[in-house]
């Protein structure tokens, strides 16, 4: 139902409470709080029962130690009577025999609706503020700061639609209540703003040698012309590498070393860092792509091993993995590796035993002086000490090999 044929329907069904307390008195030989709980809700069912008589004509009420208890009906205007707590009720406890507990629950019903009111006005304000924001934002061509303040304004139409449900069950609606804004329009102009961006860069494959970052200039234009503080987000995979907005000529300069170097072929995405409804609107979402390889580097060694086989077989797999291959080259570098395997703990997994070790390895040769370590686990010792070295990091070997 439209927004302003609710307003009327509303007009004409719901009675006015202005002006009026409603009071309500309850006995309770469980507790005070009890008493207090039940007086409250008698004041929340009153209110209802008034508005709908539909709402509480199919609702029992239960007896607690012979007094009537309305939890069944409390329960089900939890929302009406939290705010009843809130705002405009007060609760009294009243002397007793002794043997139970009374009390009187009185609520202000112009206190009540003053607040709801006074809620509903700050959002309405909020929403303007908002609107007028994104449409100067719109003005600049500042998309994603328009879009921000769209969305933020969205957000509060829920909360107004909800104090305004609970407004009219107890007091009139009229033309004064309607939320009145331009918030759709200004959408839809962003969308139609969105959709002449034009996102342009590299269309070569870029071929990238070691640990060498990827460095390239993305463009950003409208039917204006050049687009300044627009946001990009550079992705791979499900990872974002970068954020960056465009300078006044509408650039953006990346350089981006964490990327995946995996041989062959790869590729990064380009997107305008906008949410996705917009982008979908506009038809934009799709992002620009940057293709490129790596040149692995390699290095060639001769390694001097006097280990046990089974450890010098692993530490070949692993140093292989880091592109340094072991090898009987003429003028391959000469590398001496010693290595001492620590045992730390003994796991008892199910019916299995798994042992725990320290691992160090040495590396020595012309101009290089390495040593790394880590902590591997395996059945026994050849097992822990080559899951030690999978996890070893090798970066500074390979500096000091200056591989080509």
């Amino acid at each position: 139902m439209r927004l302003s044929a609710f307003l009327l329907c509303l007009v004409f069904a719901i009675p006015s409470f202005a002006g009026k307390a409603i009071t309500y008195t309850a006995t309770s030989k469980v507790s005070q709080e009890d008493a207090n709980n039940m007086a409250m809700a008698g004041v929340a069912k009153q209110i209802v029962s008034q508005v709908s008589t539909d709402q509480t004509l199919g609702k029992s009420e239960t007896i607690k130690d012979g007094n009537t208890n309305f939890v069944e009906t409390f329960s089900d205007i939890t929302n009406v009577t939290s705010d009843l707590k809130l705002k405009g009720i007060t609760v009294v406890p009243a002397k007793t025999d002794g043997k139970s507990f009374k009390a009187t629950a009185t609520l202000d019903m112009d206190e009540l609706t003053a607040d709801i009111q006074f809620q509903m006005k700050g959002i309405k304000q909020e929403i303007s503020r908002r609107e007028t924001a994104a449409t100067a934002a719109l003005k600049s061509r500042l998309y994603s700061d328009a879009a921000a303040e769209i969305l933020a304004a969205e957000g509060l139409f829920p909360q107004y639609e909800k104090l305004l449900q609970k407004l009219s069950a107890i007091y009139p609606i009229n033309e004064s209540h309607r939320l009145t804004h331009n918030i759709p329009e200004i959408h839809k102009n962003l969308a139609s703003k969105l959709s002449s961006v034009k996102i342009t860069g590299l269309t070569e494959v870029v071929s990238l040698k070691g640990d060498a970052p990827l460095e390239w200039n993305i463009q950003v234009v409208d039917n204006e012309g050049p687009l300044a503080k627009f946001p990009l987000a550079v992705n791979q995979g499900r990872s974002t590498l970068a954020q960056k907005k465009t300078d006044i000529n509408g650039i953006a300069q990346f350089s981006v070393a964490k990327i995946d170097r995996s041989q062959g072929k790869n590729s990064i995405n380009i997107i305008p860092d906008i949410p996705l409804g917009f982008l979908k609107e506009a038809g934009i979402g799709e992002a620009l792509t940057i293709s490129y390889t790596v040149e692995v580097s390699k290095c060639n060694i001769q390694l001097d091993c006097a280990q046990d086989k089974s450890f010098c077989s692993a530490l070949k797999n692993t140093l292989q993995k880091k592109n340094i291959f072991v090898g009987d080259e003429s003028g391959a570098q000469k590398i001496q590796v010693q290595f001492t395997a620590t045992e730390k703990n003994t796991l008892n997994v199910g019916s299995s035993t798994m042992k725990s070790y320290n691992v160090e390895v040495s590396f020595q040769g012309a101009g290089i002086d390495f040593t790394t370590s880590a902590k591997g686990v395996g059945n026994d010792e050849s097992s822990a000490v080559a899951a030690a070295l999978k996890q070893m990091k090798l970066e500074a070997l390979q500096s000091q090999l200056k591989c080509p």
